[in-house]
């Protein structure tokens, strides 16, 4: 919001009429003490109780002065600047977090099995086509808490669960793609 912004909506809401007209009147002067000629040592400024209203905040016109003074207006500049790379290194986190959230992704296939789960490994040796004898005795060197008998009912789960087609040709069986 700048200067000339505020000035053309600003309204003064003192109880006298007269005094607010005058106080506007001179607002909308360019050469006003509205944000040009103030300075934070004015003991007249600072006295000021006429109030005004913009959008939805009331406050005294000392109040709005203060926040559109030159030097206000500049302290405002340098605290955005200085936010400014905050938010490039907010920026980076972000990025660094989509990453590692990648990396996660990466070890979850695309029926939200990890790979390195039971279920993963089953869905791998799924794809490429594995018969019943051969995918319970692998999945039994690798886990050591394989139960037999699990690789039919996972199958009954990917089926029911995920919808995935499932080739079965004399005890061998694949996934349809």
């Amino acid at each position: 919001m700048d200067l000339k912004d505020v000035k053309k909506r600003i309204r003064i809401v003192s109880s006298d009429e007269k005094l607010n007209a005058g106080v506007l009147d001179m607002i909308k002067q360019e050469h006003d003490c509205f944000g040009v000629d103030y300075g934070p040592d004015q003991e007249e400024c600072k006295k000021c109780t006429i109030f005004a209203e913009l959008d939805d905040r009331r406050a005294t016109l000392w109040e709005f002065c203060k926040e559109l003074t030159p030097a206000a207006v500049q302290r405002r500049e340098e605290e955005k600047e200085e936010k400014e790379p905050l938010r490039e290194e907010k920026k980076e986190e972000t990025k660094k977090e989509k990453e590692e959230t990648k990396k996660e992704k990466a070890n979850i296939n695309e029926y939200g099995h990890r790979l390195d789960a039971q279920s993963g490994v089953i869905d791998s040796l799924l794809k490429e086509g594995i018969g019943l004898e051969d995918a319970e005795k692998e999945l039994s060197k690798i886990f050591s808490n394989y139960k037999q008998g699990r690789f039919k009912g996972y199958l009954r789960h990917l089926i029911k669960e995920h919808g995935v087609e499932i080739e079965e040709k004399d005890g061998f069986y694949k996934i349809k793609r």
